[in-house]
């Protein structure tokens, strides 16, 4: 079961009618995840967009659809508004990010140790995919688009991954590094990498 409470509700009804889409539905879906929590995303839709599989919520003045995929990762979540966030969407949801052991464990060495280490040039590293024993990883921050981020991957996040986390067989960089828009290192630049140094 995934409650709208009816803050949220009343908001929804709100955007929808202000974007002029009153009596549209609306899809809530699970669009990927990082270290520690899911990314959401809401939107509207129209009946049509439903699909053969989808679960359905009817609300007092609307119907959500979410995908059978991520109505599984939300069961038993609340959907509300955050004050301290100035009326933005809120999900109280109960499922761990990461299921698999290994996976998680992963996550958990990123946020324990890598995530420290290359917060000193500015960036992030998130898990966003673990499949087939391949850790899946977004650069993020000074890390995207830095003319480091490949030997930091390699020789500092690939080698600790694999010696803390003997189960994980290789490492995937998924950033596109030609969107960052503030590396820490310009291509050409010499320095060193945070976790290598």
């Amino acid at each position: 079961m995934i409650t709208f409470t009816d803050g949220a509700q009343t908001r929804i009804t709100e955007m929808l009618k202000a974007e002029g889409h009153e009596g549209r539905a609306v899809r809530l879906r699970i669009k990927g995840r990082d270290n520690t929590a899911f990314v959401y995303d809401i939107r509207s839709v129209e009946d049509a967009n439903k699909g053969a599989g989808d679960e359905v919520i009817e609300t007092e003045s609307f119907s959500v659809f979410i995908d059978p995929a991520s109505a599984k990762l939300l069961a038993g979540a609340t959907i509300d508004l955050s004050i301290e966030q100035m009326g933005r969407f809120v999900v109280d949801n109960p499922n761990p990010v990461w299921q698999d052991e290994t996976a998680a464990a992963v996550a958990s060495l990123i946020v324990d140790r890598v995530n420290p280490a290359v917060a000193i040039h500015g960036g992030r590293v998130s898990l966003v995919d673990f499949e087939d024993d391949i850790a899946y990883l977004a650069m993020q921050g000074g890390c995207q688009g830095c003319g480091l981020a490949t030997v930091t991957l390699r020789q500092g996040i690939e080698k600790l991954i694999l010696e803390e986390v003997p189960a994980v067989k290789s490492i995937v960089d998924t950033t596109e590094h030609s969107e960052g828009d503030a590396p820490f290192f310009q291509r050409g630049q010499t320095g060193d990498s945070p976790l290598t140094s």
